[in-house]
């Protein structure tokens, strides 16, 4: 498969002139093996050849980098949009009418808090830069948003810093989710939020929408299928790290996503091999481009939306989890399901579970359709229909082991179940055993399935070409989003 790439981050420095709070460096200075202007040039021809539209530079403190103005006037005058995260420090008249003549797209400057809180994070005095710096960017017209890395020192103080925004007349306005490495200033799991209050996020996010005075957007690591419950759905469906995107080190190494700081997953390095060699090399980026459902664990894999967002961020499942294939405890949707689970544990009624259960999956509602059924399945393990339903729940959502066992459970409590059949070869013909899941279908019609000619003709297709039966809709690729804002 061809993956193009729209949008990449780039840490041009490590070097910091504030550090502290969530901030990206410990360091003050530039580390030593940084990329000299000569190489930075070389790689902005690169990122313009691969085809990348969207760039965002940060650090460290990208204003520390003494040539910043030199790439970005490299990067848009080569047809890539740029946008900039800075701390506010640096931000004087000079530097804005640089950033004017460069053709700037976004500067984003983090906010973390009101002034007092933002200061204690950092240092006295960093505010006030904070507001002269949308000050003067203002003055230059320059599209400038704002930045929050969320923690316990500021999740309850979230409508002060709106009002202090629309104030300072900030548009627009990313929340972030603040993970337990460096870049939280080596604080412990203390500062982080409770997977319980990504809801009273994303609320806030909803309602402050609604108000129209500025828009607010959780990053991908906050939001995987919230709008169930809010109404809207914020981020894009997964990670695009590795298929859509890519990051830059200030070094020359290439990752899928400069969030994630193992270097079991560094791709290359520029220094030594071309950018899209890299790139185009079948052999990286695999644990994001063969990713699937399938792979991940607990509530993840089997999640109805799965296949659509594979996890959410995979930075916060190798944060939190040590593992990239892992939960993801952090989406708003596993919390809302674990909490549902908890309360049918201790329903007891076999007729009402079954009942809502069927609601449920008239409403598709699947995931939590099968938690009624785990529940009823617990309660009655010789009910045949439990296990059908179950079975053809599993899948719709791609789990076609869990569909097998399900629907293999069903027929042992009822051979004569044609449907059951049916979709038990249907679940057999996607594990690869086409040829008994085939079989499995023609008894299914000779069960008296109606419904089973139509997926036989579509199996024996599939088999004969390689390739699903027309009919079926092709998933929609590589969506990306592109928007200048480019959202972590």
């Amino acid at each position: 498969m061809v993956y193009r790439p729209i949008t990449g981050v780039w840490e041009i420095t490590m070097g910091n002139n504030v550090r502290g709070g969530h901030y990206g460096s410990f360091y003050s200075d530039p580390l030593p093996d940084e990329l000299t202007t000569a190489e930075a040039f070389d790689l902005i021809e690169q990122i313009a050849y691969l085809g990348l539209r969207y760039v965002t530079l940060s650090g460290g403190e990208p204003l520390t980098r003494r040539d910043w103005a030199q790439l970005v006037n490299y990067l848009t005058r080569r047809g890539v949009s740029v946008n900039l995260i800075t701390n506010g420090w640096a931000v004087t008249e000079e530097v804005a009418k640089q950033m004017k003549n460069c053709n700037i797209s976004t500067v984003v400057v983090r906010v973390d808090g009101t002034r007092e809180v933002h200061d204690r994070i950092l240092r006295p005095g960093v505010y006030d830069r904070v507001e002269q710096a949308f000050r003067i960017l203002r003055q230059h017209d320059i599209d400038t948003r704002a930045i929050t890395t969320l923690s316990v020192e500021n999740k309850d103080i979230l409508p002060q810093m709106k009002d202090e925004l629309i104030r300072m007349g900030v548009s627009s306005w990313q929340l972030s989710l603040g993970l337990p490495t460096e870049m939280m200033g080596g604080r412990r799991e203390d500062w982080m939020l409770n997977p319980s209050q990504m809801d009273d996020i994303l609320r806030f996010c909803t309602e402050t929408n609604n108000e129209g005075n500025i828009e607010v957007y959780p990053a991908n690591c906050l939001d995987c299928h919230s709008r169930n419950r809010f109404g809207k759905r914020f981020s894009s469906a997964g990670c695009e790290a590795g298929t859509g995107g890519l990051g830059f080190l200030y070094n020359g190494d290439i990752v899928s996503c400069v969030s994630i700081k193992d270097r079991n997953y560094i791709e290359g390095n520029i220094r030594e091999r071309d950018l899209q060699s890299i790139w185009e090399d079948e052999s990286k980026f695999l644990w994001r481009r063969e990713m699937t459902n399938e792979k991940l664990s607990g509530d993840c894999q089997v999640c109805q939306y799965g296949s659509e967002c594979l996890g959410g961020c995979p930075n916060t499942r190798l944060v939190i989890g040590r593992n990239l294939y892992g939960e993801n405890p952090y989406c708003s949707h596993n919390f809302a399901v674990k909490t549902e689970r908890k309360r049918i544990s201790e329903l007891n009624d076999a007729t009402e579970l079954m009942a809502s259960a069927k609601a449920l999956i008239e409403e598709h509602k699947y995931q939590k359709a099968t938690m009624y059924l785990d529940r009823l399945i617990e309660l009655r393990q010789d009910n045949p229909e439990a296990y059908r339903l179950k079975g053809f729940i599993e899948y719709q959502n791609g789990n076609y082991e869990q569909s097998e066992e399900s629907m293999v459970q069903a027929l042992s409590l009822d051979p004569s179940d044609s449907h059951a059949t049916k979709v038990l070869g249907m679940a057999v013909f996607k594990q690869g055993k086409r040829t008994e899941g085939i079989r499995l279908v023609e008894r299914s019609l000779q069960m008296g399935e109606a419904t089973a000619q139509e997926e036989l003709k579509a199996l024996k297709y599939e088999k004969e070409n390689n390739r699903p039966y027309p009919r079926r809709q092709p998933l929609q690729q590589n969506r990306v989003e592109k928007e200048l804002f480019v959202r972590f």
